[in-house]
């Protein structure tokens, strides 16, 4: 049985999902605090690149760079 429109409310929910993770960690207010939510947001939804934007600026404020970058490749893997 092909049901190609259940793939794209998966597909809404996880986007949903993601942004609620990260507007969470945008009310946390402290780059820390928002790491596990953007974490959660990515677990949701492993190919929005805003997500991996935030993710990145949070490490690069915490100074982990090398968090960065394997955040950085390990988007362009995924796509």
């Amino acid at each position: 049985m092909d049901l190609p429109w259940i793939e794209e409310k998966r597909q809404a929910f996880r986007r949903g999902a993601a942004d609620l993770f990260v507007g969470v960690a945008k009310l946390m207010g402290d780059a820390e605090k928002a790491v596990p939510w953007l974490e959660r947001a990515q677990e949701c939804d492993e190919l929005n690149e805003a997500v991996c934007q935030e993710m990145m600026k949070a490490q690069a404020s915490l100074e982990r760079y090398d968090a960065v970058e394997q955040t950085n490749r390990g988007m362009a893997a995924r796509l």
